[in-house]
């Protein structure tokens, strides 16, 4: 099934495909990410999907946020796409079934959020991570940043955060953010997939539910308490003019 910009396929061993399909660097827009966090909710009630792989055909697996979008929002679309970026990677992160993420290319900013989210992360020795939203001019929402906190050690969030430049697979595997460098990665997500399909579902998604508690605990009292909220917006004052810059910056190489 294709929708909007994304391929969903079940096999019947019940692993559930999701190809990320925004060609051609699979940019992150308000719009894109209420549909996945919609095919996550309906997923997560599908009896027929007993494992997801989330995947990309291009040479970047995603670049995150829509720049060139983001850079003419206003304070309503600001909020808006925050907002969607906690909500989507929430139900990502909180999804009871097992994840997979095969990741070939760069997944940079929001799309950092796709393998962090997941239970395991597989890539090609061409991946990198990186998260570059200081070089953009904005910090992270509430829920990508409780889960950086929660899946990067100290030193890396630390060093990703601050710096905003991306690292290697081979650095990332060093310290556990990838489980797997492979050359065979759609062969080896699906491996990993049915290993996982293959244990009790219910162990599992309590299992998993014990071990994210608190990263979504956290993530669920700050939007209570009005994070993303109308009029509390996710922008810091110069933050379209740094997106125009770097935006100006890529045409001019």
């Amino acid at each position: 099934m294709t929708q909007d910009n994304l391929i969903l396929e079940t096999n019947a061993d019940g692993i559930t495909t999701l190809t990320l399909n925004c060609a051609p660097v699979n940019a992150l827009s308000s719009e894109v990410l209420e549909n996945l966090a919609g095919v996550f909710e309906t997923l997560a009630q599908d009896a027929a999907c007993r494992a997801l792989i989330i995947q990309s055909p291009f040479k970047v697996f995603s670049a995150g946020l829509d720049l060139n979008a983001a850079a003419a929002l206003d304070t309503a679309g600001e909020e808006r796409i925050a907002r969607a970026l906690t909500l989507t990677f929430r139900a990502l992160y909180a999804f009871p079934k097992p994840t997979v993420c095969a990741v070939g290319g760069a997944a940079i900013a929001g799309g950092f959020f796709f393998p962090a989210a997941c239970d395991a992360r597989l890539a090609t020795a061409k991946a990198t991570i990186g998260l570059a939203e200081v070089k953009v001019g904005v910090n992270l929402p509430v829920g990508p940043l409780e889960i950086a906190r929660a899946e990067l050690p100290p030193a890396a969030c630390r060093r990703l955060l601050l710096s905003g430049d991306p690292i290697s697979a081979e650095e990332a595997l060093s310290f556990g953010f990838f489980d797997q460098i492979t050359e065979t990665l759609d062969d080896d997500a699906m491996a990993k997939a049915l290993s996982f399909a293959a244990l009790p579902a219910a162990a599992f998604a309590a299992t998993k539910a014990d071990l994210r508690r608190p990263a979504i605990e956290t993530i669920d009292r700050a939007l209570a308490a009005g994070a993303h909220a109308p009029g509390a917006t996710w922008f810091l004052p110069d933050s379209q003019d740094h997106m125009r810059a770097m935006i100006s910056g890529r045409k001019n190489t």
